[in-house]
């Protein structure tokens, strides 16, 4: 087992543990005040146990993972000048959202987990299902995006891959509202297939944060819940 340390400014950024070059064990991730932003289980490179999520230190989400899918009791917490307040929880199978009538707060079926076929299907449209127009303020997202070390502490990325390991996009885990991503019309389970009228490649896919403070982002291609979505950033 190998351990990777990330530090930037002098602060220590993620801890993270490789077995044969894929994540394997616990996953902590800080923000820039050294507060926890979450913690997370992995086993040969995908998402799998028990995982926590925090917000200015305070424990905000907590669940399990199953082959990179929410599994189990996910449980959610709200707080009000650093007391809890809110406490609510959602059951999923395999990714999908089930109705248990022991389970307050579920409401619906609203399917999370997406497979290759799905994804394999919105690559083949030559034009999306839907088009969704989104008005931003240019200068704060273009603000938003020069900040790497606020960027990273807001998102939690994967690249997605079919079956041949062909990175085909990359995938919202986690994304918090104040993220530009979000502003941006994004959400969390969202899969960009291209950026721009670009597609992702391995050589695209990885450096994307890096590669999108020297570009602006006109158009996104987003596969979400089995449809082909097309956000369209205007500006405000």
């Amino acid at each position: 087992m190998r351990k990777k340390f990330i530090i930037l400014n002098g602060k220590l950024k993620r801890v993270s543990e490789y077995l044969k070059w894929k994540q394997e064990g616990v996953e902590q991730v800080y923000d820039e005040e050294g507060n926890i932003l979450y913690k997370m289980t992995y086993h040969d490179g995908i998402e799998n146990g028990p995982f926590k999520i925090y917000e200015q230190g305070m424990l905000a989400r907590e669940g399990q993972y199953r082959n990179g899918e929410y599994d189990g009791v996910i449980r959610y917490y709200g707080y009000k000048n650093g007391k809890k307040v809110t406490s609510s929880q959602k059951k999923y199978h395999e990714g999908e959202l089930v109705i248990d009538e022991n389970i307050k707060n579920t409401k619906s079926l609203a399917k999370l987990r997406y497979t290759p076929e799905d994804v394999k299907k919105s690559l083949a449209k030559s034009k999306p299902d839907e088009i969704v127009r989104i008005k931003i303020n240019s200068k704060e997202i273009t603000a938003a995006f020069s900040n790497l070390d606020i960027l990273f502490s807001q998102v939690r990325m994967i690249p997605y891959l079919l079956e041949n390991h062909q990175i085909v996009g990359v995938k919202f885990l986690i994304l918090k509202q104040e993220s530009p991503f979000a502003k941006m019309g994004l959400q969390e389970g969202d899969i960009i297939l291209s950026m721009n009228g670009i597609a992702f490649t391995l050589e695209k896919g990885i450096p994307f944060l890096q590669n999108i403070q020297n570009q602006n982002p006109t158009n996104f291609r987003v596969h979400r819940k089995k449809k082909l979505l097309e956000l369209r950033i205007l500006e405000d």
